[in-house]
């Protein structure tokens, strides 16, 4: 192996040594993307919680990086969560060399293979934890993951730049991930919900069901995770979560199709707005099918925030897990949790759960996670099922829906009208300028018109 080495990069105590000849411009097809660090950094603390939960025992578990690039995710597993049997794969020649070469300069045991991510995937053993990188379309390895993965086994994919997800090629996104999608305020949720409700299909076919654990946007990267759980029943479960979504591209109104096979006489009677009536021509499309569940599970995230404290990454993925287990609340009182005088506070908290009940205490994150798990044998367990009551699909951009000639309220502020109107309400990670909440736009700006008189 002969490589002409010029660059060493170090990702949270992993050397990794790159050739700058083998870094092409388009930063889609670099075997390193420092743009990730805070997605792997969220696989690698979900696989330490998985672990830990003991959802596979009395086996070491069976971890794949499948499109390996330099092997830094593998190599960051093997690193920081011990007692795990690591495979990475890349078929392509120089990133196989250079998985090889990094492994041997972090002195970790790990194999290594230079095929195809699929043809591994085919072979008769079974991972419990596949994680999927790239900068193409994941579609194509769905099936094989999905025909692999074991039962409660999880499967995480990290994607950048995806024009399907962006909207940027619709025609891209109907072939990769069977679902139709178009240009709209809210489109990062609508690419995610379109990849889940591929991943239910492709899952299904095996008779398994999935279940999202958590769902994260960093920048133009996109992570997914969901655990996979065997059974027609539980595939049927899924797939009873697919649904369309009528679209109204005059004012972004929105809303999921009711879960029927017959026909709606008259799909624009489901929209609060009326702009199907007073508008020249055909202004609504049917788009998806999507996936009309919730996005993360609440038990997993909060045993995420606790593992999270073992590692140098704790303070970003903390701070990921504190948006992300308040927008999972969505409450329709005020979030004790969530408020800008609060949200260091709270992360402070969470960063302190594992300091022992000596100087932590009865925490909001111990306490809730104790509320949305089972003890067994002293240990907490977070149980894979489907909340009763998500958090609304879809939001709403303040600046695009505010009243006309009204100046723009805070988005703290317009959250707290509407609880206090009595919708559900929070802010959203994925857009920093949109509020989550049950309220129809309509009702949305009737409480904002309110406000102003």
């Amino acid at each position: 192996m002969d490589l002409n080495i010029n660059n060493i990069k170090i990702e949270h105590n992993v050397s990794l040594e790159i050739n700058e000849s083998d870094q092409p411009q388009n930063t889609s097809s670099k075997l390193y993307n420092s743009k990730t660090i805070l997605n792997r950094s969220l696989v690698t603390t979900a696989l330490a919680t998985l672990k830990e939960l003991k959802w596979h025992k009395g086996v070491n578990m069976k971890c794949l990086d499948a499109a390996g690039s330099v092997g830094v995710s593998g190599l960051l597993w093997k690193k920081h969560v011990t007692d795990v049997d690591v495979c990475i794969c890349d078929i392509r020649k120089n990133a196989y060399d250079l998985i090889l070469h990094n492994s041997k300069l972090n002195k970790l045991s790990v194999e290594v293979e230079n095929k195809d991510a699929c043809e591994v995937l085919y072979k008769p053993v079974g991972f419990n934890f596949i994680h999927l990188e790239t900068s193409r379309g994941v579609a194509m390895y769905f099936d094989a993951a999905f025909r692999n993965i074991t039962d409660h086994g999880v499967v995480a994919i990290t994607s950048t730049d995806d024009a399907a997800m962006q909207a940027v090629a619709p025609e891209l996104a109907l072939r990769h991930y069977g679902g139709v999608i178009t240009k709209t305020m809210y489109q990062k949720e609508l690419g995610i919900r379109l990849i889940l409700s591929s991943m239910a299909r492709a899952a299904a076919i095996y008779n398994k069901g999935i279940h999202p654990l958590c769902c994260a946007m960093n920048k133009s990267s996109l992570t997914v995770m969901v655990a996979v759980k065997k059974g027609a029943c539980r595939a049927d479960q899924s797939l009873g979560f697919l649904r369309k979504v009528l679209h109204c591209t005059v004012c972004q109104e929105r809303v999921l199709c009711p879960d029927t096979q017959f026909c709606v006489e008259s799909p624009s009677s489901l929209l609060s707005c009326w702009c199907a009536s007073s508008s020249v021509g055909k202004v609504l499309k049917e788009l998806g099918p999507v996936w009309s569940g919730e996005l993360s599970h609440k038990g997993f995230l909060l045993a995420m925030s606790q593992q999270a404290t073992k590692f140098p990454w704790s303070q970003a993925v903390g701070k990921v897990m504190v948006e992300l287990l308040d927008e999972i609340e969505c409450s329709s009182t005020r979030n004790k949790r969530r408020n800008s005088n609060q949200s260091n506070g709270t992360l402070a908290k969470i960063q302190k759960v594992d300091q022992g009940p000596e100087q932590s205490g009865n925490t909001d994150v111990e306490r809730e996670f104790a509320d949305s798990s089972t003890t067994e044998g002293g240990k907490c367990t977070v149980e894979l099922e489907y909340d009763e009551s998500p958090p609304p699909a879809f939001y709403y951009n303040i600046h695009h829906h505010s009243p006309k000639s009204h100046p723009i309220r805070p988005l703290n502020t317009v959250v707290h009208l509407l609880r206090q109107a009595g919708f559900r309400a929070c802010r959203t990670p994925l857009d920093s300028l949109s509020v989550r909440t049950s309220a129809t736009l309509k009702q949305l700006q009737e409480v904002l018109l309110k406000s102003y008189a």
